[in-house]
């Protein structure tokens, strides 16, 4: 049971974070600036996979950089152009507002936010602890 319950509860959590994060980023584009920037590079994770990195300029024309929190074997490629979005003095919030981008968290988050309760709902049911 107790492997059911922790089953549920980070589906939960992972739910939770994923609205959390939808949310802001709806925020953002109803209340932030957004600016055009280029993916400048890829930084390698330790599976392989890459995560891109972006160079925008923001409001008071400084160079700044983020890089995407998702990392994939096909991230957006070098010199492709994508909208960041950011509140105007906190160059922390911005977020790469990207289509594909977007769509992969949506599906990453709903795969695991909904797949881990599931799961632990059959096991509590079946009586698999």
């Amino acid at each position: 049971m107790a492997v059911a319950a922790i089953l549920m509860v980070f589906g939960v959590f992972v739910l939770y974070r994923g609205v959390r994060s939808a949310l802001s980023l709806r925020a953002l584009r109803r209340e932030g600036s957004h600016v055009t920037g280029t993916v400048t590079g890829h930084q390698r994770r330790g599976s392989g996979a890459r995560s891109a990195i972006v160079t925008y300029v923001d409001e008071h024309g400084a160079d700044r950089q983020i890089t995407s929190p998702l990392s994939s074997s096909w991230p957006i490629g070098a010199g492709k152009a994508v909208t960041v979005r950011y509140r105007p003095g906190d160059p922390d919030s911005s977020r790469i507002d990207d289509r594909m981008e977007n769509l992969g968290h949506l599906v990453l988050t709903a795969a695991v936010g909904i797949g881990f309760p599931v799961a632990g709902a059959v096991l509590a049911v079946k009586g698999h602890w």
